[in-house]
């Protein structure tokens, strides 16, 4: 049985892979003990991720659900982009959403 038990990263790495198109992608990242099913009162942090490259422009963002969990560690993400010349970034966050423009090369 594999399980993220005792498993509580200060520090979550998000590979975005940059559209070679104009359009946006979503995706989400679910978050809670993996123990109990506390997550049905509210007890996790999801977090739906949405890429949106307009021309030269790439978005970022991030809309958080749920109460969070005690057991979650997360303080950060560390965003690693692929298919373009950009640096990776960190971005703190403990739950909240967050917006971020780049510009690509």
């Amino acid at each position: 049985v594999q399980t993220t038990h005792g498993l509580a990263p200060d520090t979550i790495e998000l590979h975005i892979y940059v559209p070679s198109r104009n359009g946006t992608t979503v995706s989400m990242l679910h978050e809670d003990d993996g123990l109990t099913d506390a997550y049905r009162r509210g007890a996790y942090r999801r977090t739906c991720f949405e890429v949106t490259r307009r021309g030269t422009r790439l978005s970022v963002t991030a809309a958080a659900t749920g109460d969070g969990f005690r057991e979650c560690q997360r303080r950060r993400f560390r965003i690693i982009f692929h298919g373009a010349n950009l640096p990776s970034c960190t971005i703190a966050n403990r739950g909240e959403s967050f917006d971020r423009t780049f510009s690509l090369p």
